[in-house]
Protein backbone atom coordinates (compact mmCIF):
# COMPACT_ATOMS: atom_id res chain seq x y z
CA UNK A 1 0.00 0.00 0.00
CA UNK A 2 2.67 2.36 0.77
CA UNK A 3 4.83 1.63 -2.09
CA UNK A 4 1.79 2.44 -4.65
CA UNK A 5 2.11 5.83 -2.91
CA UNK A 6 5.13 6.33 -2.87
CA UNK A 7 5.57 5.43 -6.90
CA UNK A 8 2.35 7.47 -7.30
CA UNK A 9 3.74 10.68 -6.06
CA UNK A 10 7.40 9.80 -7.57
CA UNK A 11 5.58 9.47 -11.11
CA UNK A 12 4.13 13.02 -10.24
CA UNK A 13 7.33 14.24 -9.82
CA UNK A 14 9.74 12.70 -12.07
CA UNK A 15 10.23 14.26 -15.64
CA UNK A 16 12.83 11.86 -17.13
CA UNK A 17 11.19 9.41 -19.18
CA UNK A 18 14.01 7.25 -18.58
CA UNK A 19 13.23 7.43 -14.78
CA UNK A 20 9.22 6.36 -15.31
CA UNK A 21 10.60 3.80 -17.24
CA UNK A 22 12.78 2.50 -14.45
CA UNK A 23 9.84 3.64 -12.25
CA UNK A 24 7.15 1.34 -13.81
CA UNK A 25 10.09 -1.67 -14.78
CA UNK A 26 10.21 -1.66 -11.01
CA UNK A 27 6.37 -1.97 -10.37
CA UNK A 28 6.18 -4.58 -13.23
CA UNK A 29 9.00 -6.49 -11.79
CA UNK A 30 7.20 -6.95 -8.58
CA UNK A 31 3.83 -7.99 -9.99
CA UNK A 32 2.00 -4.68 -10.11
CA UNK A 33 1.14 -4.17 -13.64
CA UNK A 34 -1.96 -1.75 -12.23
CA UNK A 35 1.20 0.14 -10.47
CA UNK A 36 3.00 0.26 -13.59
CA UNK A 37 0.17 1.18 -15.81
CA UNK A 38 -0.65 3.81 -13.00
CA UNK A 39 2.63 5.69 -13.47
CA UNK A 40 2.26 5.82 -17.21
CA UNK A 41 -1.02 7.61 -17.23
CA UNK A 42 0.18 9.68 -14.71
CA UNK A 43 3.13 10.67 -16.79
CA UNK A 44 1.27 11.02 -19.65
CA UNK A 45 -1.65 13.07 -18.57
CA UNK A 46 1.45 15.79 -17.48
CA UNK A 47 2.19 15.53 -21.01
CA UNK A 48 5.53 13.33 -20.60
CA UNK A 49 6.31 11.20 -23.49
CA UNK A 50 6.28 8.20 -22.24
CA UNK A 51 5.28 6.01 -25.06
CA UNK A 52 4.70 1.74 -24.36
CA UNK A 53 4.59 2.54 -20.11
CA UNK A 54 0.63 3.27 -20.76
CA UNK A 55 0.53 -0.01 -21.95
CA UNK A 56 2.81 -2.60 -19.88
CA UNK A 57 3.16 -6.21 -21.17
CA UNK A 58 3.73 -9.38 -19.13
CA UNK A 59 0.64 -9.99 -17.39
CA UNK A 60 -0.55 -12.57 -20.22
CA UNK A 61 1.91 -15.54 -19.59
CA UNK A 62 3.80 -16.36 -22.76
CA UNK A 63 2.81 -19.82 -21.86
CA UNK A 64 -1.11 -19.04 -22.44
CA UNK A 65 -2.43 -20.44 -25.54
CA UNK A 66 -3.36 -17.47 -27.54
CA UNK A 67 -2.65 -16.25 -31.13
CA UNK A 68 -0.37 -13.34 -31.85
CA UNK A 69 -3.98 -11.66 -32.49
CA UNK A 70 -6.24 -13.19 -29.46
CA UNK A 71 -3.33 -11.62 -27.08
CA UNK A 72 -3.52 -7.96 -28.27
CA UNK A 73 -7.36 -8.51 -28.01
CA UNK A 74 -7.05 -9.57 -24.36
CA UNK A 75 -4.26 -6.97 -23.46
CA UNK A 76 -6.40 -4.00 -24.73
CA UNK A 77 -10.13 -5.94 -23.08
CA UNK A 78 -7.96 -6.24 -19.57
CA UNK A 79 -6.05 -2.34 -20.10
CA UNK A 80 -9.64 -0.98 -20.53
CA UNK A 81 -11.93 -3.02 -18.46
CA UNK A 82 -9.45 -3.70 -14.83
CA UNK A 83 -6.24 -1.50 -15.84
CA UNK A 84 -4.35 -4.62 -15.41
CA UNK A 85 -5.76 -4.81 -11.60
CA UNK A 86 -6.33 -8.83 -11.43
CA UNK A 87 -8.41 -7.86 -8.12
CA UNK A 88 -10.84 -5.69 -9.59
CA UNK A 89 -14.67 -6.51 -8.89
CA UNK A 90 -17.48 -3.98 -11.05
CA UNK A 91 -20.12 -2.58 -9.06
CA UNK A 92 -21.99 -5.47 -11.11
CA UNK A 93 -19.91 -7.99 -10.03
CA UNK A 94 -17.81 -8.38 -13.02
CA UNK A 95 -14.37 -9.86 -11.44
CA UNK A 96 -10.91 -10.37 -12.10
CA UNK A 97 -8.75 -8.64 -15.77
CA UNK A 98 -10.92 -9.44 -17.85
CA UNK A 99 -14.04 -8.58 -15.97
CA UNK A 100 -15.92 -11.92 -16.52
CA UNK A 101 -19.34 -12.24 -14.78
CA UNK A 102 -18.99 -15.17 -12.43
Amino acid sequence: RYADTLYRDLAGQLSSPGELALLAAMAEKQGNHFLALKVGKIAGARGIDVGALSHPLGVIPETADISGSGKALAYAIARQESEFNIGAVSSAGARGLLQLMP
